[in-house]
């Protein structure tokens, strides 16, 4: 097999020719189709890249407000705990309070009642040692004079 110096130069010749038609027809659409594809790759790409680029920025929003929502959330509970601990003393003090007013009027109605019943006993008192006065005396004095003696008498016994 011997290689012919015409068919190389055919074949060179052939492949120039076909070079050339393809340059003139193709070539042109391929490397804008080409070019086309790259240019929406790395637009593609950049959407992609912008798209990444926003929800790390949402993501990073999103943690600063469940930062600050929860921060809030604690400042209420502190608040509302505060609040309740000054209602308790509230309420505590005022117990307090109304239950010494009910024993001040507990004392005061107790010492009244004492009073009166003092009163009572010492007017019964009167009134039977009058009696007993009279009976023993038989002898009437006016009643105005048995109550002074009377009262002079039980004053006498009261502080024994």
């Amino acid at each position: 097999m011997e290689i012919e110096l015409k068919y190389i130069i055919a074949a060179i010749i052939n492949f120039g020719i076909l070079f050339f038609i393809l340059k003139k027809f193709f070539f042109e659409k391929v490397n804008n189709f080409v070019e086309n594809r790259q240019s929406e790759i790395k637009n593609s790409y950049d959407g992609i890249e912008e798209e990444r680029q926003a929800v790390a920025d949402e993501k990073t929003s999103v943690e600063q407000e469940m930062k600050e929502i929860k921060d809030k959330a604690v400042s209420i509970y502190e608040e509302y705990k505060i609040k309740a601990q000054s209602n308790k003393e509230k309420i505590t003090d005022q117990a307090q309070e109304e239950a010494k007013q009910i024993l001040e009027k507990a004392y005061i109605d107790i010492e009244s009642q004492k009073v009166r019943a003092n009163r009572e006993v010492e007017k019964n008192a009167v009134d039977l040692s009058v009696e007993i006065c009279e009976k023993v005396l038989e002898d009437t004095l006016d009643e105005e004079a048995q109550r002074k003696m009377i009262k002079h008498f039980i004053s006498k016994v009261g502080t024994i």
